[in-house]
Formats: structure tokens, sequence, C-alpha cells
């Protein structure tokens, strides 16, 4: 007893000595932080638990949109992170040349331990690492395996075909479009990037690291957006299911370490390993003739695993809700698309790129709406700090951020900016072919969106152009709310639809190389 008694009082002035620590704390960030000038909520300004919060309750970019709707195109939005939301500051912040540089954010997302490209802060690390892979990521390499991209655009429309008799049979239509999407994606990765077959629109049976991918998006995420301590604490719960997620990311590299094993010993072998990403690095040698090691590599392919299938599917899933809703568009684009395909039914790539300007209308609002990572990427201030349009200045060490959920939504650039409206790119102004970012900025702009691009043009063409696709009856729109996590995704993870093989005599559309 008398232990408790004397250990009482020392908890009590303990817990009190913190919270005038932390009180002091939140009164020097809102009132004497060299960042107290530049308007915010306060809550904000207070402590990063705010924003940590409205992260982890999926609301991150619809609060700060609001914070800069509020408070005008820049504003605080924790004690160290400025979010801006204009086009002027673009080139400052994130320009090839500019000294502002990745936030510890990125160093999460290491897989396996082997950093990537992504990952990576240092500047000259980045600039070898992007050297190699855009040999493989450019437009024209892409190019080389449109023969094999068409063929999975074909079979992702001989299995929605399967799926759709299926349903008629069962009395069960809804087909989740996110699903077939990322197959769709592994399986363009595959051919074009990885040079492996995975096989999975062909045999209809998914990859058990399709998975992993989702478990590796929640553990990257929450560890590069947790406190340390917090993190730390975390991922020591002795929880089976829980220690089971926490090792997706590291599944996946081992999924990427065969990958690359396999494409050594083809070129230990003398086989011609082609130019895909893999074998890219694989042939890299630096100036002294020195080769990257297996581990090097391993994080590059699996952050491509990774950044390749759930970005294109989120955004594949949130397009095809919208052609189900607005049978408008989903006429219109069909019309453009058999009438380009000509007698035959067949349109090639070079068509749909060059001759299709409803069909890339469809996906510019899509990509303009449902960007895969709309929120800010954070950059670091460096020395000498920098000044913002608006005439504010950073200090050296700030965290900053354009946030591209809000860019898409400049009402003075896109009027009723929430509204789906394809017929806006038809006559766009310079101003939104300027603002419409859904790559990022600068030199760590994505390297696969000529990729991405393609992928959403070929399953567009396949699907629209051969079924008529509606909403399954008593579909739940709340369910298509859209969430983010650094990623976006509908809040009911599902996308989906009811498709129906076009009338025989309707002209169906086949894509070609």
């Amino acid at each position: 007893m008398a232990d408790i008694n004397v250990q009482s009082p020392i908890l009590i002035v303990g817990f009190f000595a913190l919270l005038i620590i932390f009180a002091c704390r939140v009164i020097s960030n809102v009132f004497f932080h060299p960042l107290s000038a530049v308007p915010g909520p306060t809550v904000g300004a207070a402590s990063d638990l705010w924003l940590v919060w409205r992260t982890f309750t999926l609301r991150k970019c619809e609060t700060l949109h609001e914070c800069l709707s509020t408070y005008g195109s820049v504003a605080r939005v924790a004690p160290n992170k400025i979010v801006v939301s204009s086009q002027a500051d673009i080139k400052t912040i994130y320009g090839i040349g500019s000294k502002c540089l990745k936030s510890q954010f990125y160093e999460a997302w290491a897989f396996g331990g082997a950093p990537s490209i992504f990952a990576t802060i240092d500047p000259k690390d980045h600039s070898m690492r992007r050297s190699i892979a855009s040999r493989t990521f450019a437009k024209k390499s892409i190019m080389q395996f449109m023969p094999d991209l068409t063929r999975h655009a074909q079979t992702l429309a001989k299995r929605l075909e399967a799926l759709s008799k299926q349903g008629s049979e069962s009395n069960s239509t809804a087909i989740d479009f996110i699903q077939y999407s990322r197959y769709l994606a592994l399986d363009m990765l595959g051919s074009s990037v990885l040079d492996e077959d995975f096989g999975l629109l062909r045999n209809g049976i998914e990859h058990p690291f399709v998975h992993d991918l989702d478990a590796a998006a929640l553990k990257l995420t929450m560890s590069a957006t947790l406190h340390p301590w917090l993190w730390a604490v975390l991922k020591r719960l002795p929880i089976p299911r829980w220690k089971h997620l926490l090792g997706g990311d590291a599944r996946l590299a081992e999924y990427a370490t065969k990958t690359v094993e396999h494409t050594f010993h083809e070129r230990d072998q003398g086989k011609d390993t082609g130019i895909t990403l893999v074998s890219s690095y694989a042939k890299y040698e630096d100036a002294n003739g020195a080769r990257l090691s297996t581990g090097h590599i391993v994080g590059e392919i699996a952050s491509v695993y990774f950044a390749g299938t759930d970005t294109t599917s989120a955004t594949m899933g949130f397009t095809v809700y919208q052609i189900a809703m607005r049978q408008d568009v989903q006429s219109k684009l069909r019309a453009e698309l058999v009438e380009k395909a000509g007698v035959d039914g067949r349109i090639a790539y070079d068509t749909l790129e060059n001759d299709c300007p409803y069909l890339n209308a469809v996906i510019s609002e899509c990509l303009r709406l449902y960007t895969a990572a709309p929120s800010h990427l954070e950059r670091v201030v460096p020395p000498g700090g920098i000044t913002l349009s608006t005439g504010h200045y950073l200090p050296a060490g700030t965290i900053v951020g354009v946030q591209v959920y809000s860019l898409h939504r400049d009402p003075a650039v896109f009027p009723d900016p929430e509204l789906f409206d394809p017929d806006r790119w038809l006559r766009a102004s310079p101003e939104m072919r300027q603002a419409l970012s859904p790559w990022g900025f600068g030199s760590r702009i994505c390297l696969g969106m000529h990729l991405a691009h393609i992928q959403l043009q070929l399953a567009l063409a396949v699907l629209v152009g051969n079924f008529h696709v509606t909403l399954p009856e008593g579909f739940d729109h709340e369910k298509m709310r859209m969430k983010n996590f650094w990623l976006v995704f509908p809040i009911g993870r599902k996308a989906e639809i009811a498709v129906k093989k076009l009338e025989e005599g309707g002209k169906g559309v086949t894509v070609c190389a």
C-alpha cells in the first residue's frame, strides 16, 4: 500500500507535466512558429494529430481541399506542413532543377528493405535509376509490345462475355470491374515490362500476390504516415492476421526476386532478354563496369508490381461506374468506336490514340476526377527557403506540396468541377490542359503513364465497343463514394457492373496493333 501511495502522486505529477509540455508546444506552434502567418485551421497548426486523423478516416484530400477553399491557394495544415493549389507554384516546388527534395514520407516505400525509384530521395540516385527505367517505359518501347497488349484487351472481352453468360444462367449479373482491371493491368505489365506471362485473364484466376498488393498498400501508407514511435508499437502486435498483412511488401519482394533471378540467369546464358525493365537493370553498368545487385533491382520490380496495378484498376473502376450511369456518354463513345472501326469491326491502337477524340475526352475526365494518387506530393524546402506566388515565405525544412485533387477541382478552370463531363475536353482551354496533372510533376513524373494510358484506352474500347454496360439491380451508389488512403478507392472496394453482349448484327469492336 505504501508503494502505491508513493507512486500515485508521481504519476499524477508526470501526467500534468506532459500536459503542460503539450500545451506549451501547441501555443508555440500556433502563435510563434515561423509559419504562423500562413492561414489555415488552428487545429492543424497546433498538432500533426489532426492531419493524421483525417488521413486514417480516409478524408485527407477532401479535408485539404476544404482548407484551400476556405483559406485561399495556400494553407497551413500541420505545424510544419503547407498545402498549395496554385499552378504558379508547381515549377518552384517540382520543376526540373528545383532543390525541393522528397520528404521522409517516401523512405517507408521500400519493398523487402530494397529502395526504389519512387522511394529514393537523393537526386543523383534517382537520375541514375530513371535513366535505366525510362528505356523500357518510353512510349516508343511500350508500342513494341502492342500485339501483346491488344491480345490481353481482347482476352478481357472474352472473359466479360463468359461472365455475362454465366450471370444470365444464374440470375447474377454483377461483375467487379476493378478485379478484372487489375488482372488486365498485371497481364499487360507482365508482357511489356516484366517479361512474365501471368495469364490472369486467360485463366480467370488471381495470382496470390493480388492480395499482397492490398496488404502492402495498407502497411506502407501506415508506416509512412504514423509517428515512428507509434508505428514501432503497432507493428509488434502479436496478432497472426496482422502479422501476415505486414508481410505483404516482403512477399512482393520475393516474387520480384524470382523474376530478377530468372532474367539474370538468361543473361548469363547469353540470351537476349530484350528491353523489359528487368533486362534494362540487368544490363546496366556504371563508369567502372560495376553492375547493380539483385537487391537493388528487386526494389524496382516490386514497386512496379505495386504501382502499376492498383492505380490503373481503381481509376478504371470509377470510369466504368460513370459510363454505366451515363448512358448518353456510353452511347456517344460507342458510336465513335463503331464508326472508326469500319465494316470489319477492327480498330488499330493508332486510331484510338489519334482519331477518337471522345474516347480520350472520357479518359481525361476520369483522370481529372479520379486521379489515383491525388493528394499533395510532399517536398522539403531547401536551405534559403522559397517564396510562393502568393508572397508567403517558407523557411528551410518546411514540408510543402501541391494537391492535384484541388487543381482538378478549381471552378475557375473547370466550371461545375464535380460534374462528370467529358465534353469539356472537346473544347479544352490551355489552362485546363495545364491543370490536368494525374501523373505528378517535373522529373518525378510517373514513369508508367504511357502504359497506364494505353490500358485505359484499350479497356474502354473493348468494353463499350462490345457490351451494353449498366449497374446491377438495386445498386448502392454509396459504395462508390471515393475514399483516399494515399491511393483512391471506392468505399465498397468494388465497382460492380452488369454487361450484356451487343445484339447480333450490332458491330462489335476488335482492337489490334
